[in-house]
């Protein structure tokens, strides 16, 4: 979940979420 949002950003992790 971390990671993800590391590589792609604070805003597009919400999307990798759901």
């Amino acid at each position: 979940m971390t990671r993800q949002n590391k590589t792609t950003g604070p805003r597009t992790s919400y999307s990798a979420f759901s």
